[in-house]
């Protein structure tokens, strides 16, 4: 395919898609006519093809974000990346996430991996142990950033950061290899990888370390994190009304961590492309089911912005800047922490701008160095 026909496609694409998304949108109810109206204003502006053609040359931040189709959840392997925090010590953890987040929310939801963390050479035992620990304090932070935006009570926010902390601990008696595997995973692995789920609730259920209604919820919720709405997830094939709220937010924040995380099989992905696959995975596509809640994933939406909140983009004026507050009813219109000029000169005073206020947009998604 010549890449003037590649143009065209994701030009396709990317109309049909966000068609898609409109059309399911207006079934929802009052809170999601918000993100209704900012897909169709996304559909008129015509944004999202520049936005993938002008990645691939821009250098990677956390881990090489190349040039690349936009990732799917579905096609995902299940290898996040040491060790889980253990029901004890969770609330400590939980305790400096929330004063992190309520301090400096922006740093706490930047979340870095080291160089070299799947270099060739690295030891595998590393490789397991650090990935894993970053991917639950991650998702634990991104999970109550939002629980707390979705409007639920201090004290539910913390049993949903519990979980998000606790989520992959049945992966840590899966072999540290797997875990630093550069190819596609053979379907005997991937079913180890994916017993996690259960070997993680079993494993909590009988811990000393929950009592009362969160020995009654976590092990649920862990057990139930990789279950889709359309019945395709594991361990047991459940649909929506039988997946527990909590889980069905979490699917969504884990797999978002994922995708814009990077993998010995590959690189991360834009923060921007993340939460398109998402959206798409939500709402579906033409010949293919939602599989994630609609009303968790609008929170989501609303809580991060279509740019989600420490990612790089450039403005319609040619300056760039960070991603550093939402505006939960113009999810394509953050609020900027301009950095460099128009003509490519380092800011000496950032400053902050409300772009749907200023009515400004955003030109596309890049990297920031």
């Amino acid at each position: 395919m010549s890449p003037a026909d590649a143009e065209d496609t994701m030009q396709a694409t990317g109309h049909e898609l966000w068609s898609d998304v409109l059309d399911r949108l207006r079934e929802l109810q009052d809170e999601v006519q918000r993100a209704e109206e900012f897909i169709a204003r996304r559909m008129e502006e015509g944004a999202r093809v520049e936005a993938r053609g002008a990645r691939g040359e821009e250098a990677a931040r956390g881990g090489g974000r190349g040039a690349r189709e936009n990732p799917d959840p579905e096609a995902l392997d299940p290898r996040p990346s040491g060790p889980v925090p253990s029901p004890e010590l969770a609330p400590h953890l939980l305790a400096e996430i929330r004063a992190d987040l309520a301090s400096d929310p922006i740093r706490a939801l930047d979340f870095a991996y080291p160089p070299g963390l799947f270099a060739p050479g690295a030891p595998p035992e590393w490789s397991q142990r650090e990935c894993l620990r970053r991917h639950s304090h991650h998702t634990a932070r991104l999970a109550m950033f939002v629980a707390e935006r979705h409007g639920y009570q201090p004290s539910t926010v913390e049993v949903i950061g519990l979980c998000a902390l606790l989520h992959d601990v049945g992966l840590e008696t899966v072999p540290p290899d797997l875990f630093s595997k550069s190819v596609p995973l053979m379907p005997r692995e991937r079913a180890l990888l994916e017993a996690h789920a259960i070997e993680g609730a079993e494993r909590l259920a009988a811990s000393s370390g929950l009592e009362g209604l969160m020995r009654a919820i976590v092990p649920r919720v862990v057990r139930q994190h990789h279950e889709r709405s359309d019945g395709s997830g594991y361990p047991d094939g459940l649909d929506e009304p039988h997946i527990h709220e909590f889980a069905r937010l979490l699917a969504i924040v884990e797999a978002y961590e994922t995708m814009i995380s990077p993998r010995p099989y590959r690189q991360a992905c834009l923060p921007h492309e993340a939460m398109e696959a998402l959206l798409v995975d939500a709402f579906g596509k033409a010949g293919r089911p939602a599989r994630l809640d609609k009303r968790m994933a609008t929170s989501f939406l609303r809580a991060l912005s279509l740019y989600p909140i420490g990612s790089g983009v450039e403005l319609a004026s040619g300056e760039k800047g960070q991603v550093v507050g939402s505006n939960p009813d113009a999810p394509d219109r953050p609020h900027v922490r301009l950095l460099w000029a128009a003509d490519g000169q380092r800011l000496e005073r950032p400053r902050v701008v409300d772009l749907r206020r200023a009515g400004i947009e955003v030109a596309r998604a890049v990297p920031l160095p």
